[in-house]
């Protein structure tokens, strides 16, 4: 959910550094009809709440929608691209 809580999308993956901690969350986003799937990193500093089955960001949906996105979200994310979507919310 955004900060206005409408539904952006699902969480596909969770993304751990080298000390088990989370670090950013993969939101996956869909077009029309479910076609067009899109990958959006977002770190966890732009997480609001967490409640079970739900989590919502401080961020609204058109930033959310415009953070980098990847092909390859099960392989993870790499330095350039976690760099640029810290810059992208400006952290």
């Amino acid at each position: 959910m955004d900060s206005g809580g409408r539904f952006i999308g699902q969480i596909e993956n969770l993304y751990v550094d080298e000390d088990r901690e989370l670090r950013f969350v993969d939101v996956a986003t869909s077009g029309l009809f479910g076609f067009g799937t899109k990958h959006h990193l977002i770190p966890v500093e732009v997480i609001a709440e967490e409640d079970p089955g739900s989590v919502s960001l401080e961020v609204d949906q058109q930033a959310a929608e415009s953070a980098p996105t990847y092909a390859t979200p099960h392989a993870g994310p790499d330095e350039d691209l976690q760099e640029t979507t810290r810059k992208h919310f400006g952290y």
